[in-house]
C-alpha cells in the first residue's frame, strides 16, 4: 500500500477483498486494533508494559501502528484482555 492513511475508512476503500467474509474479518480486526491503541494511549501504557502484561513481544505490539500489517486475532485478544477491554457478542 502506498501513502499514509488517516482513518480505517480511508484505508478500506483502497483494499481488494477476495470474499465478503475476509472484508468483514479485516474490518473487525481494524476496529479492535483501533480500540486497543486508544486504550493504550489513554492509560499511558508503554508498548513494553503492554507486551509484558499480554505475554507477547514488543514488536508485535508496535506492529499495530503499521498500516501494512493485519494482526492475528490471537494477538488482538491477548492485548484486549491485558487492557481489560470488554467484548459484547450479539
Amino acid at each position: 500500500m502506498t501513502g499514509p492513511f488517516r482513518t480505517w475508512k480511508d484505508l478500506k476503500t483502497k483494499l481488494d477483498y477476495t470474499t465478503e467474509t475476509k472484508k468483514n474479518a479485516i474490518s473487525f480486526a481494524a476496529k479492535l486494533t483501533s480500540t486497543i491503541l486508544k486504550r493504550q494511549l489513554s492509560e499511558n501504557i508503554s508498548s513494553v508494559d503492554l507486551a509484558n502484561k499480554a505475554g507477547v513481544g514488543v514488536l508485535e505490539v508496535d506492529s499495530l501502528k503499521r498500516e501494512d500489517v493485519i494482526p492475528s486475532f490471537d494477538l488482538l485478544i491477548k492485548l484486549a484482555i491485558a487492557l481489560d477491554i470488554e467484548f459484547v457478542i450479539k
